[in-house]
């Protein structure tokens, strides 16, 4: 295996390992719902010799679930009308009350609501959402996530690093 095998195959390693902790602390933090987030996470590695990058890929929504949304950005204003229909924000937590709260469709409306004028008052994530977390905690994932794997990733690159010196020195004896 040459050096640029090496290098592709360290990234694949720490894309996977990566992708297992963002997974794994998605989970401890309670984003479970569907788990679109989870299936929808992906990596791809770019390399050319040694210089290279992973890129991770999750769903559009995957940075409000790890940064949260502050009160002021919720799309709902519980004192202001605006004259529309439907409302994208109402219907998902509409169908969020159905499917996972198990509410029936005619009190369906009324608990979406709720959900979003506590969402308009506190943000999301609510300060009392931490109950669904096994951790405590309900914010920062990604980073939490390549915490948790970073001495494993350390381990790997003094590998990679040992394997292609060693390489480059059984060249230079040749």
């Amino acid at each position: 295996m040459n050096n640029a095998q090496k290098f592709e195959q360290f990234a694949t390693n720490i894309g996977a390992l990566v992708k297992e902790s963002l997974i794994q602390t998605i989970e401890e933090q309670g984003h479970r719902y569907t788990g679109k987030l989870q299936d929808s996470i992906r990596y791809e590695t770019e390399s050319k010799g040694f210089l290279g990058r992973i890129l991770f890929y999750a769903e559009y929504y995957s940075d409000f679930v790890d940064k949260g949304v502050p009160a002021n950005r919720i799309p709902y204003n519980p004192s202001k009308r605006t004259g529309k229909k439907n409302s994208k924000y109402i219907d998902a937590l509409i169908d969020f009350a159905i499917n996972k709260l198990k509410v029936g469709s005619d009190n369906a409306k009324n608990v979406a609501f709720m959900i979003a004028r506590k969402h308009a008052k506190e943000g999301m994530p609510t300060n009392n959402s931490s109950k669904f977390s096994k951790t405590g905690e309900r914010l920062d994932y990604v980073y939490i996530s390549i915490a948790r794997v970073r001495q494993q990733i350390r381990q790997l690159l003094i590998q990679l690093t040992k394997e292609v010196f060693k390489f480059a020195f059984i060249k230079i004896n040749l």
